[in-house]
């Protein structure tokens, strides 16, 4: 129950968000009224998750697109019988997840930080691209089936201080940024 509301309440933000954004995903050119903002349209928005399961004495940040991805695309792309609970994707098994997430290579990972209003953007190649165990399987013992990890991207150690926490950031994976960046209002 907790984690239906707390996913109903980022749709919201996330809407409230993209509502003062925007740009035309389908063409070259973006649209623009006269209030010079400009309008997203089917843009992705991924969860932030901080893993401490793995290793309490490591934390990280880790964005999952595994539910981007098409049926059966873990086995695919990451080697059967793992025995790690997290594995770094290798330079061809990142292709083809990138490929398969529809991630072109000169995109960003823009990460917006809405409690203090703060943008944060990399190249997508700069991107660790890692697979780890999902926590509802981590009890398990190796070897682990494909399926037991979620794929996606780290991020990177030096902005874990920055944040109070991983439930006050958005990502996007785009070319442009789809982020208004203009200070939210609390509701109550």
């Amino acid at each position: 129950m907790k984690k239906q509301l707390y996913l109903l309440l980022m749709s919201f933000i996330t809407l409230l968000l993209l509502s003062n954004c925007s740009t035309n995903t389908n063409s070259d050119k973006s649209e623009t009224s006269g209030t010079n903002i400009k309008v997203i349209k089917d843009v992705e928005i991924y969860y932030v998750e901080s893993v401490e399961y793995l290793d309490p004495d490591r934390v990280f940040f880790h964005v999952s697109l595994s539910e981007t991805l098409p049926p059966d695309a873990d086995k695919k792309i990451l080697p059967a019988n793992l025995t790690q609970k997290k594995y770094t994707l290798t330079d061809k098994e990142r292709k083809l997840f990138m490929k398969m997430a529809g991630i072109a290579e000169d995109a960003y990972f823009w990460i917006y930080d809405y409690t203090n209003n703060q943008l944060y953007s990399y190249p997508i190649l700069s991107m660790e691209a890692t697979a780890i165990l999902d926590s509802y399987r981590s009890d398990r013992s190796p070897p682990y089936d494909t399926e037991d990890y979620r794929i996606g991207f780290d991020l990177p150690q030096d902005l874990l201080p920055r944040f109070r926490s991983n439930y006050d950031l958005f990502v996007s994976i785009t070319k442009d940024n789809p982020f208004a960046q203009e200070q939210l209002t609390p509701l109550d």
